[in-house]
């Protein structure tokens, strides 16, 4: 039933956990960390945190569920346990000691997790990231997850009326999820940790209250429903999961192939190897990198990078990207970004005036899609 009510869990969750990212592995190794945390494998803490910083950009994510964990025995049980964060602490600061990357690693960690959710936050810089790091809003996020609002508030319910209190385990999962849905409020990102601790912490709880007898006690008092609760779980269950699955699939079939492959094309025909070429957006370049890899390009899926490094390097690029800066478009290409050649998108129209308004620079390449223009 909890396996099933994870594949009923909303649209974004399925989708988040279906594209091809490292968050895959990510959530897994959370999951394990959480099984180490209840039931005490310090070892294997130790191991997990050693890994952890090998396979995801936020590597100190295994020490919040540390730290939650030690929060939730101070304030629960007054005998905190010293052993899991020195066991965490040492196996998180020896894999990055290790990392290959090593000292970029830190460099890394800070501008990933912490400097790109400062700017995303912040209204007075508009990097215009992902949405995934955006947080989501309050009706967004209920609409998106109805059954596990649903079994949530029916697991309560059921619980108030048997009168029976959580017990640890229970507790601490609690703790945990409630850890992973503060970290989803902040940024949507998080919500594949959120949904399965969730569904994990329910999964304890209900546990309690079988063992309890708290279902039995409720049928008693109400038996006309007895005959009736299969068939109503049946019917959430299959609403559920069709409108997670149809909601899910909806997100893949608005995918389409690349506008930006006959550029590419284009561009790895005509322009010289080597050479530095102007994107229009930060999400162009990996895109142009899968067509041709014989060209640099600014930035990679992350302008946060360039902000970090020099405000005003990306404030060039910024203002050149959405045509703000006129004329003087052609100096800040070529002198201060290095660039000869630009690519963007059809509908990047405030610069595709600029560049048509300039006679030293010239559209070389147009398919409808895309366009591609070189300075004289």
């Amino acid at each position: 039933l909890w396996t099933l009510l994870l594949l009923c869990s909303g649209p974004y969750f399925l989708w988040r956990v279906g594209v091809t990212r490292p968050q895959a592995l990510s959530v897994t190794l959370t999951l394990w960390t959480v099984h180490a945390l209840l039931n005490g494998r310090t070892r294997l803490l130790a191991a997990l945190c050693f890994l952890y910083p090998f396979s995801y950009a936020a590597s100190f994510l295994p020490l919040i569920f540390v730290a939650a964990r030690a929060a939730y025995q101070l304030a629960w049980e007054e005998r905190p346990d010293w052993k899991a964060p020195a066991a965490g602490a040492a196996g998180f600061l020896l894999g990055t000691v290790l990392h290959p990357g090593f000292p970029d690693n830190l460099l890394m960690l800070w501008v990933q997790n912490f400097y790109v959710m400062g700017l995303s936050l912040a209204d007075n810089v508009r990097l215009h990231m992902g949405q995934e790091l955006r947080p989501m809003d309050t009706l967004n996020l209920v609409a998106s997850h109805v059954p596990l609002f649903a079994a949530g508030l029916a697991l309560s319910q059921l619980g108030l009326d048997a009168g029976t209190r959580s017990g640890p385990r229970a507790r601490l999962m609690l703790a945990f999820a409630l850890t992973t849905g503060a970290m989803t409020a902040v940024s949507q990102r998080f919500v594949e940790y959120s949904v399965p601790l969730a569904v994990l912490a329910m999964a304890f709880r209900a546990d309690e209250l079988l063992a309890a007898g708290a279902l039995e006690a409720y049928w008693r008092r109400f038996p006309t429903r007895r005959a009736a609760g299969p068939a109503a779980l049946a019917a959430f269950f299959l609403v559920g999961g069709a409108a997670s699955t149809w909601g899910a699939l909806q997100r893949y079939r608005d995918t389409r192939p690349s506008p930006l492959a006959g550029a590419a094309g284009y561009i790895r025909e005509n322009v010289p190897a080597g050479e530095t070429v102007f994107t229009c957006t930060w999400s162009d370049p990996p895109v142009l990198l899968y067509h041709d890899d014989s060209h640099r390009y600014l930035l990679f899926l992350d302008p946060a990078f360039m902000h970090y490094r020099s405000p005003e390097l990306w404030r060039s690029w910024d203002d050149a990207a959405r045509g703000r800066l006129g004329p003087a478009t052609y100096g800040v290409v070529r002198d201060v970004l290095g660039a000869k050649t630009g690519v963007c998108e059809a509908g990047q129209l405030p610069l595709r005036g600029v560049v048509e308004a300039d006679k030293r620079m010239k559209v070389v390449y147009d398919d409808g899609k895309a366009w591609v223009f070189r300075l004289e």
